[in-house]
């Protein structure tokens, strides 16, 4: 759940008319909890029904800038939850790669090389 401090929103479309929106729909009803809410503020959702036929989309940003952009159509929420918060646990590494790094140009005893 800690890795939704690294996620900045995510978006999603779906027709709901379509066999296969019920994993997006429920993917973004997960994700919006307030639970999750209250870990990142900044976070959020948004959900928009397709009025023409078409897959289901979900779009989401990171703390570390990158994207993930996905056709949800054949995936279970199973699956876009899992690959969210890998794409999140990404995120996460390069935080703490880049604290690493500003860490190691102070030197010793937090003092600038």
């Amino acid at each position: 759940m800690d890795l939704i401090k690294f996620a900045k929103k995510v978006d999603v479309w779906a027709y709901p008319f379509s066999a296969n929106h019920k994993s997006a729909y429920e993917f973004a009803r997960q994700i919006g909890s307030p639970k999750l809410g209250s870990v990142n503020p900044n976070f959020a959702v948004s959900f928009e029904w397709l009025e023409t036929p078409g897959p289901s989309r979900i779009f989401a940003e990171f703390a570390n800038g990158s994207t993930w952009d996905i056709n949800g159509e054949d995936k279970t929420c199973a699956d876009l939850r899992y690959e969210f918060f890998e794409m999140a646990a990404l995120a996460e590494e390069a935080a703490e790669e880049g604290e690493e790094t500003a860490a190691a140009a102070k030197g010793p005893a937090g003092k600038k090389k």
